[in-house]
């Protein structure tokens, strides 16, 4: 019982587990894949697209790689923004 769990640890643990192998004798790498990073960023932090600034504030825009209020709303803290009223007086 003992030489067939050593053997069994042995079997496991003798090949890396990163790199698949073919027909007993080629050793082939893993291989890499570009991973695409999604992320929504608040006013006035970095961003590489609208779609960075758009997840957590509303009627925000990714400007020269900061999110801001798009023309016509004003940022009321980092979370959001608000529409600009215009006025009545006019």
């Amino acid at each position: 019982m003992r030489f067939f769990i050593f053997l069994i640890f042995a079997g496991a643990t003798a090949l890396p587990a990163n790199f698949d192998y073919y027909d007993d004798s080629i050793l082939v790498p893993p291989t890499t894949v570009a991973e695409i990073i999604s992320y929504d960023s608040l006013l006035g932090y970095s961003c590489h697209s609208d779609r960075n600034c758009g997840g957590l504030v509303s009627n925000a825009l990714c400007v020269n790689g900061k999110c801001e209020c798009e023309p016509g709303y004003i940022a009321n803290g980092l979370w959001s923004c608000l529409e600009i009223k215009k006025s009545c007086d006019n």
